[in-house]
């Protein structure tokens, strides 16, 4: 231990104690009284100074010491207490270390809970806060390390800080005032995607890859949805979840063409769901078995959904506030309910307008519910327009082939009312595929004929759909049916 010492006439050392006796000190006008002068160091490179006073004038008190632990004798050789010059010595306890001046000793603060040693160095907390070796960022006494160790603080984001100091330093924001940095907080992100009719018709591998998926902050639950052909023994479905095979989907449950699809539900742990992740796409593919026939119900359906917890703190739109702030401020809406604003969801027609707010306004159609607008899906070639009305091939409406007045029936009515727009300025027909009767893709007097054959010659039927309600067999002809009144 290294001290210099301004003045002394006594000194002693023991431990980490020095004690300097100044038997020349004056107290309060009073010549000689004496004092000691006690220096421990508390720790490394860290002196406390501690000062005990002679009780008369004169007595020189200090001029001799001696020390043994926390044990001082003082000797004040000048002393008249017991009569003239006979002088005195005075035995006297010193405070053990108190480095928080409490007029404790430390330990004894530790045992009795009066202060905290959370990393077990038998000094106490608040003191190594003075000293810069621990920090107490809310000023409660408590090291940050100790109250995040014990769980009496939180650190969500991991930077060793409390979340508290966070928020109040203003490093972390808190939009919705809960008092947890928003950028701990998740929120719902759900991505789906469905086969279209004119897909499932054509049977085959299906590809329903999830694009655009923000980074996941948790496990993920992702749900397969399809209605089918799947109440056969060697009825199934395969899906390939990022290169990951799940076979015999539906193999023991599946249903014959339900009403309501049936559901396949896999949990991905987030490891495993950031191992599939190509950059922001799930890759997913879904093939039925051989014996699954896709044009045996009237209504297949095949769609995938995809539910995971993502950070809030996200900033699509790049303004500088979590996205889950913008939404709960107003800023931004989410007509979808996806977590994501609509602003930031795509816009196929460069309109400036999201598409999905085109489609849930009733501004732009999307009659394949695949969350795009059918002029884009036929603009890209997701989508056919054959006839060239606005309406992808899949969405036309049921009809019954020869039924041009739409009553209900074929009958001679039909092909007078092809020959009255035909020659006499008659209105359009609303579905001119159902006067097409010949299936040629255009109307003319060869579709009158051909009612008439088969009304009164024993003629060949109308093309399907006929007998019953159904959809265009051969929709890329130049025709197209708007409306239908005797179809559903």
């Amino acid at each position: 231990m290294n001290k210099t010492f301004s003045s002394g006439t006594s000194y002693a050392m023991s431990g980490n104690s020095i004690v300097v006796g100044d038997s020349n000190y004056s107290l309060g006008g009073e010549a000689y009284t004496g004092r000691v002068i006690h220096y421990r160091q508390v720790l490394p490179g860290t002196w406390q100074t501690r000062l005990y006073f002679g009780s008369s004038a004169g007595e020189r008190f200090g001029s001799s010491l001696a020390l043994a632990g926390d044990l001082l004798a003082v000797g004040a050789y000048n002393s008249a207490l017991f009569g003239p010059l006979s002088g005195r010595a005075e035995l006297l306890t010193l405070v053990g270390e108190d480095c928080n001046y409490n007029e404790s000793n430390d330990q004894c603060d530790l045992l009795t809970g009066t202060s905290f040693d959370c990393n077990g160095n038998k000094i106490p907390d608040e003191c190594e806060v003075v000293l810069g070796l621990l920090s107490d960022c809310d000023g409660d006494g408590l090291a940050d390390s100790c109250a995040l160790a014990s769980g009496l603080a939180q650190d969500c984001n991991g930077n060793g800080i409390p979340d508290s100091c966070d928020l109040t330093s203003g490093f972390s924001l808190d939009c919705d005032g809960n008092e947890i940095p928003d950028e701990c907080l998740t929120v719902d992100h759900t991505a789906s995607r469905a086969a279209s009719p004119a897909e499932l018709a054509t049977g085959g591998a299906f590809d329903l890859s999830l694009t655009g998926l923000p980074l996941p902050a948790g496990d993920a639950f992702l749900t397969v949805r399809t209605a089918g052909d799947l109440g056969g023994l060697t009825e199934f479905l395969d899906l390939t979840v990022g290169g990951v095979d799940h076979l015999d989907l539906f193999l023991s449950d599946g249903s014959e063409c339900p009403e309501t699809p049936d559901e396949w539900t896999l949990s991905l742990p987030l490891a495993d769901l950031l191992d599939a992740l190509v950059g922001d796409t799930l890759p997913l593919t879904a093939l039925f078995s051989g014996a699954v026939d896709p044009a045996h119900c009237d209504a297949p359906s095949l769609s995938v959904e995809l539910v995971y917890p993502t950070a809030v703190a996200a900033d699509c739109n790049g303004n500088g506030t979590p996205d889950l702030c913008d939404l709960i401020l107003g800023v931004e809406t989410d007509l979808d309910g996806n977590g994501v604003p609509d602003d930031c969801q795509p816009d196929c027609n460069g309109n400036g307008i999201p598409d999905v707010v085109e489609i849930l306004t009733g501004t732009t159609p999307d009659c394949n519910e695949n969350g795009v607008p059918d002029f884009c899906d036929i603009g890209s070639g997701t989508s056919t327009d054959g006839n060239t009305d606005g309406v992808p091939d899949e969405c036309g409406v049921d009809f019954t082939r020869g039924d041009c007045n739409s009553d209900g029936e074929v009958q001679i009515a039909d092909a007078i009312a092809i020959l009255g727009y035909l020659f006499d300025n008659a209105s359009a027909p609303t579905c001119a595929d159902s006067c097409d009767s010949n299936d040629d893709g255009g109307l003319n007097l060869g579709d009158a004929v051909y009612t008439l054959t088969y009304l009164f010659s024993s003629g060949a039927a109308p093309a399907p759909p006929f007998g019953a309600c159904g959809d265009d067999q051969t929709p890329t002809d130049i025709l197209g049916c708007l409306d239908f009144t005797a179809c559903p």
